[in-house]
């Protein structure tokens, strides 16, 4: 067993715990918050004052993962209705909590990439806050820019990402009749594909159904026999509607499998994993470190909390103990700035800096590698002497953005044909280099 520092412990288990409790008052805000606006100012408020006492903005690994709970939610909710409620609270890191100077912009376009409508939204209202500062009407008109178009094309957007109008307006409410209507008028097909714009590719009428557990609308589909197919199944239980999932497991074919399992974890369907794990049905099984490795996947640190604590209570095991069960996971756990600087500077802890080098120059890192945490390995690799001192290459894909490190100079390239051009010339130099280091 490695002998890990007491403090650091201390620290990742205080962190987790804090963690913990930011994220329930920030659900128990989304909950009430299409309900009773006061109580939901009363909830904000204690999150607010949570940012305050803990200084979050001197605070990086704390205030990095917040990010990353608030984007991870954002993006597995897929209700534009609290909508409202994100931008609040990033307008309150954003002026009273340093937002866009604590963090570099490509660590919050990592952070946010999946959410286009969050980034627009701190774009916008960055440039709305300080436009005076950089622009009057002289200028704009020198510019042959008219005022007035200007200001109308960078107002901050409303609340709903996605134009409300047509079908999937229809089925998010759940409006059997207008969608029965809109069928007829439209002569729509029932196995028709719509582009969900949250997952990116086209989903049949059926599956949408089942992402916002529209019953009416789905039981409609159903009994008209709109195609199901053994994907399909992993909608519902995005949409976590017990109704809609019965319906599946009673007259289908398919039986959910264990994908469905991490995907209700991904989703933060809490009620659904446990069904999916007591069900005899489906007779799921999930290891200890596989939970962990779901959880920290899924920036679900009320669960990742809630596990901790069971195993001190019902294993006898010391926080000691978890974190070498977490250590095994290496890479594949490292989400998050809090826990990467955990694991870098523990220094008992075997780090695999070949495998770690081969998922860079193999393109098979799965998580957001911001500038921050990009800049720490960079400097303890240095320290560990583990790159050549005449010639030290890093590189790193994270989809447009190439970071490559040449005698401890860092070049920043977000032009995707720019990358690829340099990343060409030098790619059998570096690749000989590697191979002689590795």
């Amino acid at each position: 067993m490695m002998k890990l520092s007491p403090g650091k412990i201390h620290e990742l288990e205080t962190s987790i715990n804090m963690l913990k409790e930011m994220q329930l008052i920030f659900e128990s805000a989304m909950e009430i918050h299409s309900l009773n606006e006061i109580t939901n100012n009363i909830s904000l408020a204690e999150l607010f004052n949570m940012f305050q006492n803990i200084d979050i903005k001197n605070n990086y690994p704390i205030y990095e993962a917040f990010l990353q709970i608030l984007s991870h939610k954002f993006f597995i909710n897929h209700v534009t209705k609290n909508v409202s409620l994100y931008y609040t609270i990033l307008e309150e890191l954003i002026i009273k909590h340093s937002l866009l100077k604590v963090f570099h912009y490509s660590t919050i376009t990592a952070i946010f990439y999946p959410n286009p409508i969050l980034l627009l939204h701190i774009n916008t209202y960055s440039y709305q806050n300080c436009k005076e500062f950089i622009l009057n009407e002289k200028q704009l008109k020198e510019l042959k820019i008219n005022v007035e178009e200007f200001e109308n094309n960078t107002k901050i957007p409303n609340n709903e990402p996605y134009s409300n109008i047509g079908i999937t307006q229809i089925i998010r409410e759940d409006n059997l009749n207008a969608f029965i209507q809109y069928l007829s008028n439209e002569n729509f097909d029932l196995n028709s594909q719509i582009v969900n714009p949250y997952l990116n590719h086209e989903i049949t009428l059926l599956e949408y159904s089942m992402i916002y557990g529209s019953i009416n609308i789905f039981k409609y589909l159903w009994l008209n026999k709109a195609l199901c197919s053994q994907e399909s199944l992993k909608y519902s239980i995005i949409g976590g509607n017990y109704d809609i999932i019965h319906i599946l497991e009673d007259e289908t074919k398919y039986l959910f499998e264990e994908e469905c399992l991490r995907i209700s974890i991904k989703y933060h369907q809490r009620a659904v994993t446990e069904y999916l794990l007591t069900t005899s049905r489906n007779n799921f099984s999930l290891s200890r470190k596989n939970k962990l490795l779901f959880y920290l996947d899924a920036f679900d640190f009320l669960e990742l909390n809630n596990i901790m604590e069971e195993y001190l209570i019902d294993e006898n095991m010391g926080m000691h103990e978890i974190v070498n069960e977490m250590i095994p996971l290496r890479i594949s756990i490292v989400k998050t700035y809090l826990l990467f600087d955990f694991f870098l500077h523990s220094f008992d802890i075997d780090i695999n800096y070949k495998e770690l080098i081969h998922s860079i120059m193999n393109n098979n890192f799965k998580f957001y590698f911001t500038r921050n945490l990009l800049a720490n390995l960079i400097s303890h690799l240095f320290i560990m002497h583990v790159l050549n001192i005449t010639l030290k290459f890093l590189i790193y894909y994270y989809r447009r953005v190439i970071l490559i490190l040449i005698s401890g100079i860092v070049f920043l390239f977000l032009d995707h044909s720019t990358c690829l051009l340099i990343n060409g010339i030098i790619l059998c130099y570096m690749i000989h280099h590697f191979i002689m280091l590795v």
